[in-house]
């Protein structure tokens, strides 16, 4: 396949991936969304993403040097003498670590994302979930919150691929309604001030009533009691994650070394 084939193919996996597993995280407004299972998987789907976007990006960079040479490897042990070899021209070039470097960002940030949910589930474990529906005959909304207890940017919330964790009890919220404009940016339409009583362990739907412009907030589900995290269960979830950012670092050992 033609090297700019391939990647025009890969820039179009990489959509339908991010289009399907956004799909697959977008929470359910009748049942429990654990967090943790739901980033893992996002952690997962993006490092088997990245892993055969480099395979295919390495076999179509190896291919493009054995036309250019005129030459071809006919065993591993043929590769690595020449890669190896220091009078050979280099065969992995700038370009070839600047599209790896991309791949490593790209299933690193899922990565982050997860320890912060993980750290943040660790310092908050009675924690509630706030999920939005708005108006499905409407233009798509986003729904913010603004501040807690007057609070902006405060660690009593996280978002969490499209939901919020927020922590129990009785606190005063204030929510920011917007509705997409231009790249990146919202236009704000109206905020909502409301005291709530959340318990933990609890899923609530923050629903719109566009008539009035209105925010109205419901109990939709509780977690099964498999699904609560203690604090056993947290500790093997950050071990895990650690082994799996190990197993990456490790797997990008020899391309340092160029």
């Amino acid at each position: 396949m033609d090297a700019g084939a391939f990647y025009v193919c890969l820039f179009l996996w990489w959509v339908c991936c991010y289009l399907y597993i956004s799909y697959l995280v977008n929470p359910s407004h009748v049942h429990w969304n654990n967090p943790i299972k739901q980033s893992r998987f996002v952690v997962l789907s993006a490092l088997a993403v990245s892993f055969l976007s480099f395979i295919g990006h390495s076999y179509v960079y190896i291919q493009e040097y054995e036309a250019k040479n005129n030459i071809e490897f006919k065993s591993i042990s043929h590769f690595f003498s020449y890669l190896t070899n220091p009078q050979s021209k280099p065969i992995f070039e700038a370009d070839y670590f600047l599209m790896l470097v991309g791949l490593v960002v790209f299933s690193i940030i899922p990565l982050i994302r997860h320890l912060y949910l993980i750290w943040w589930i660790s310092r908050h474990p009675h924690y509630s979930i706030l999920t939005f529906k708005g108006a499905p005959d409407m233009p798509p909304r986003k729904l913010f919150i603004l501040t807690i207890d007057n609070k902006q940017f405060c660690a009593g919330y996280i978002l969490s691929y499209y939901k919020y964790l927020v922590v129990s009890g009785k606190h005063k919220y204030i929510f920011w309604v917007g509705t997409p404009h231009g790249k990146g940016s919202y236009r704000h339409l109206f905020d909502q001030e409301m005291e709530l009583q959340l318990s933990a362990g609890h899923q609530y739907v923050v629903e719109e009533d566009t008539l009035v412009d209105e925010l109205h907030v419901y109990d939709s589900c509780s977690a099964p009691k498999t699904d609560n995290e203690s604090k056993e269960t947290i500790l093997k979830n950050r071990l895990c994650t650690l082994i799996i950012f190990g197993l990456l670092t490790y797997g990008c050992y020899p391309f340092w070394l160029q």
